[in-house]
């Protein structure tokens, strides 16, 4: 039986808003858990009152402990539903729970039943009492000492991870790279160590105290997003403003009931004041804490701030207001992989005889001319381009190839310059140097683009000039890769590769796309991409494409002498090959030449080439379909084709490029085009044939959304005619690839 005869007479405590003590009574007998109850009623313990949770068996206690969170206190008989019920969940409690830091009490009204030391020591029990004993008195004491050392536990625990967390913020704000990056972290990272949600605003204050009102505000949380760009004096908060006054003279922590407003010093009287309103209000112990923080602040961001200041003398020109060339050299450096397949420019500009106007009109007229040039390279270029002063009188910039505007670099001068008052009118001389990869350094573009402007000043003033090394070697390139082309059909390194295009209806082979290669005498292929544009600028396309069509159709001689019947052979048409006078004959003789009927033959043009001069563009194919030749669209959906000119065009199939093939069935756009390609298709009365199907996946998706016909890897890989002639004689059925 628990006795708890009333010994203390002592007027109750004052109670703080803190939650109350959690204490947890597990008994199996109804009168302990009243006469715990009544005995414990109105007992203040730190300035805390306590709640009294009740469990009525070591299981029930289990679960409760599992719900309830910050438990402080477990008062555990030991003996309930068997003689060791309550010793058996002290372990639970302790290991599987995880609770280390509540605090626990065995009582009893067996004393037979004590646990021995080993069990005390190892589950880290606090006390052990008989029920006969427990006056209110002495429950008092021992719940006095118990909650006191489960505080002391937490606190400690609390502690230890503020410092750990404070580190881990001083850490991140010693990362950041200037004074606004640092101020538009603070009150994020503040939040962490303090578990709170803090929104306010930081402001860069300068010569405290006097001018606090002109302090302008940097970084303005939710909440306070009308605050940002403002002065102090103009925040309209007659209550916040004294409080960042008090903060600004003592150059520390100021914290209200809802709010704490932190200086971080700076350097020469200048900071970054804080003011950060918080859902859950500080604690003593965080406010000590945060006195701990606020000198690890003030040092962050006083090494912040130098390194800002630093960078600003190494990398900024303040003449004019534009970064210089060591910033300009670093920003080159910088670019990523991905910046570098973009395609960067590097320009210098050079104001032409500016040490001519020096002399004439003084160097204040010559400072004054060289902030206006910047302005009107901010002005017309600072929106794409990067741009800094890297000599006396050159200024330079880094820009993305596509988005550098010559018209408007050209013509930077044609307006005059007002000085004083007066117009002044001067010409610049400027040299550029493309980009062409990660390993084109600053120095190194700096130097070509300096190279370039030095030949363009030889010329004579206003002159502009690209660095010749890139295209020189480009030349040299271009004109080996012709040279070598030019002799390979008579070296017999061109031919031809086929590649089958198959029904995915029947599964039958209705036809091969003929690809021109090329086999260099080492054995090396060299890509159509590489040669095809090669052909075409020097002309060669217009003979190399007559053999590759002539060579295509006698090949359809030999395929139907091997069995083969009812398919076509498509031959790429080129832009420059389709509109050289007398391609339809061409055609018509290749045709004759090779005894094979024009129902056989299906001439391939992109899209682009359909685009080009619509109206001869339809002629040509009107004529070409008079022969009786078939006409595909080849890598649909890349150009700019207008569906209604598209409807106007004599064309028998649409080929779906393998991009939009590769994407089916993941969601994505390009995927998308596919699937409204081939609808289309049929509207308009042509067959869809799907380029690049690799998968039997692909396949499948292809066959459900309609498409008529495919060719790709999945199928067959385009072969020589030799290889081809074999192929034929074990293909696979369409069923199998599948």
């Amino acid at each position: 039986m628990l006795l708890l005869v009333d010994d203390d007479d002592s007027a109750p405590a004052a109670v703080s808003k803190q939650p109350p003590w959690k204490v947890l009574v597990v008994d199996d007998d109804p009168e302990v858990h009243e006469a715990t109850d009544f005995g414990l009623r109105g007992v203040i313990i730190l300035d805390r009152p306590l709640l009294l949770l009740h469990a009525h068996s070591g299981a029930e206690a289990l679960e409760m402990l599992k719900r309830e969170q910050d438990v402080a206190v477990v008062l555990l008989d030991v003996v309930m539903e068997t003689v060791t019920a309550g010793l058996d969940i002290v372990g639970t409690i302790r290991q599987d729970l995880a609770m280390r830091d509540a605090r626990i009490i065995l009582r009893t009204g067996q004393p037979g039943y004590a646990p021995d030391e080993q069990t005390v020591v190892h589950f880290d029990i606090n006390d052990y009492r008989t029920k006969s004993e427990l006056t209110r008195s002495k429950l008092f004491v021992a719940l006095f000492t118990a909650i006191r050392t489960y505080d002391q536990l937490r606190r400690t625990a609390e502690q230890q991870r503020f410092l750990h967390e404070t580190l881990d913020v001083s850490s991140a704000l010693l990362d950041k790279q200037g004074i606004s990056d640092y101020a538009a972290a603070l009150i994020e990272e503040l939040q962490k160590p303090f578990r709170a949600e803090l929104s306010g605003f930081v402001a860069l204050a300068r010569d405290m105290p006097e001018t606090l009102a002109q302090a302008r505000v940097l970084v303005a949380g939710q909440g306070f997003e009308d605050k940002l760009g403002k002065t102090l004096g103009d925040l309209g908060d007659d209550q916040i403003l004294p409080h960042l006054e008090r903060c600004a003279l003592s150059k520390s922590i100021v914290v209200e009931a809802d709010a704490v407003i932190v200086w971080v010093a700076l350097e020469r009287g200048q900071g970054l004041l804080m003011y950060a309103r918080s859902n859950n209000p500080l604690v003593p112990a965080q406010l000590q804490l945060l006195q701990v923080l606020h000198r690890h602040l003030d040092l962050s961001a006083a090494k912040v701030f130098l390194t800002e200041r630093l960078h600003g003398l190494a990398y900024f020109d303040r003449l004019v207001g534009l970064p210089n060339r060591s910033a300009l050299v670093e920003k080159i450096d910088v670019r990523s992989p991905a910046d570098s397949a973009v395609g960067w420019v590097v320009g210098v500009i050079d104001i032409d005889r500016f040490g001519e106007i020096n002399d004439m009109f003084g160097h204040a007229h010559g400072d004054q001319l060289l902030c206006a040039m910047a302005r009107r390279l901010s002005e017309r270029l600072g929106g794409s381009c990067f741009l800094a002063r890297i000599g006396p009188d050159i200024f330079g910039l880094l820009c993305p190839a596509a988005a550098l505007d010559l018209g408007r670099l050209k013509a930077l001068t044609d307006e005059p310059f007002e000085l004083e008052g007066k117009p002044l009118r001067i010409t610049a001389s400027m040299g550029l140097a493309q980009a062409s990869g990660p390993g084109d350094t600053g120095e190194v573009l700096l130097k070509n683009a300096s190279l370039a402007l030095k030949r363009a000043k030889a010329q004579g003033a206003g002159q502009l000039l690209w660095y010749g090394a890139e295209l020189e070697a480009s030349t040299r390139e271009h004109m080996s890769l012709l040279q070598a082309f030019t002799e390979a059909p008579r070296l017999g390194q061109l031919y031809m590769a086929y590649q089958p295009q198959w029904s995915l209806h029947s599964g039958e082979i209705i036809g091969f796309e003929a690809l021109m290669r090329w086999r260099t005498a080492d054995g090396r292929h060299v890509s159509p991409d590489a040669f095809i544009p090669v052909a075409e600028s020097s002309g060669l396309i217009i003979e190399t494409g007559r053999w590759a069509l002539i060579t295509a159709l006698q090949a359809v001689g030999q395929l139907r002498r091997a069995g083969l019947q009812g398919f076509h052979m498509a031959v790429n048409v080129s832009v420059m090959q389709f509109q050289a006078p007398g391609f339809v004959d061409m055609v018509q003789q290749a045709l004759a030449q090779t005894g094979v009927g024009a129902e056989a033959l299906e001439l391939e043009i992109t899209e682009s080439v359909a685009m080009a001069g619509a109206q001869q563009v339809l002629q040509i194919l009107a004529s070409l379909k008079a022969m009786g030749v078939g006409i595909a669209i080849d890598d649909f959906g890349t150009g700019y084709s207008s569906l209604s000119y598209l409807h106007q065009l004599p064309a028998d199939r649409l080929k779906i490029d393998r991009a939009f093939v590769s994407c089916l069935g993941s969601g994505e756009r390009s995927a998308q085009i596919a699937e409204m390609v081939l609808p289309l298709g049929r509207q308009i009365g042509m067959k869809v044939l799907a380029e690049g199907v690799e998968t039997s996946e692909q396949a499948r998706l292809l066959a459900a959304l309609g498409c008529d016909e495919a060719q790709g890897y999945l199928f067959a890989k385009p072969m020589p005619l030799s290889e081809l002639l074999e192929w034929i004689k074990v293909r696979p059925s369409m069923e199998k690839l599948r």
